[in-house]
């Protein structure tokens, strides 16, 4: 109860937020739930990821990790998307896609060296038990595969190398058609794939040489408590607080 006491401001990143019928009513019932007497505020987690990679009032972000989502942010409000249709209808570039593709190709070359890491994780020991293993459980499980393509690609695996620059020229084009034109904010980039040191994001920092200044997200937990200090009225002067 001290703590709570303690508390002086509230602010949620949330993955999902657009699917929010009212983000007024469930900041309300969050801070309820905690416990707080200080205002809530639940923002998109393209406006913490953000904020943990730059200070710039405005910019764009692209989040790449299961799936690929790409928003211009100005003033803690996320004014454009791009992407973020899901794994069935698009995320080109992110875990789950590198996840399917690397099963495709293992299934097409399963003695290449990433073909053999996708049998080892898979429990295979043919082709055929690829397609087994993919059709017998939830889709979203093909993206733990994601992290071998960047293990064959750092040993040197050719199918490896060409499916992790597929990956990066995917999310590169996808920030390029969020990034509006003149625009010099910086470019932050956040999520497993677009972060995480390794051959897609090496990748992807070159084919976006032209989208300068380049940034990576830290700690979007640390953001949201550094935007929770940010005064009611400087969010009330940008409509921050209803973002979409």
């Amino acid at each position: 109860v001290h703590r709570i006491s303690q508390v002086a401001g509230c602010v949620i990143g949330l993955s999902g937020y657009r699917s929010l019928a009212d983000p007024v009513d469930f900041a309300a019932r969050c801070g309820e739930a905690l416990g707080l007497t200080v205002p809530v505020r639940v923002v998109p987690d393209a406006v913490t990821a953000f904020a943990s990679g730059t200070d710039e009032p405005r910019g764009t972000v692209l989040i790449a990790g299961t799936g690929a989502v790409c928003c211009q942010v100005t003033h803690h409000r996320v004014e454009a998307v791009r992407g973020g249709l899901g794994w069935l209808l698009g995320d080109e570039g992110a875990g789950f896609w590198l996840g399917r593709e690397a099963l495709r190709r293992a299934h097409t070359h399963p003695d290449s060296r990433l073909g053999s890491a996708v049998l080892r994780h898979c429990a295979a020991t043919c082709s055929e038990g690829l397609v087994r293993w993919a059709y017998a459980g939830a889709p979203a499980r093909l993206a733990r595969l994601a992290p071998l393509v960047s293990e064959a690609a750092l040993l040197g695996d050719p199918t490896a190398l060409s499916l992790a620059d597929s990956a990066a020229r995917h999310l590169a084009e996808l920030v390029r058609s969020t990034v509006p034109p003149g625009e010099h904010g910086p470019v932050v980039l956040a999520g497993s794939v677009a972060s995480s040191p390794g051959p897609v994001r090496d990748l992807l920092v070159g084919h976006l040489a032209d989208c300068r200044p380049l940034a990576f997200a830290t700690d979007p937990a640390a953001a949201a408590a550094r935007l929770a200090a940010t005064p009611a009225d400087e969010w009330a002067a940008h409509g921050a607080a209803g973002a979409q």
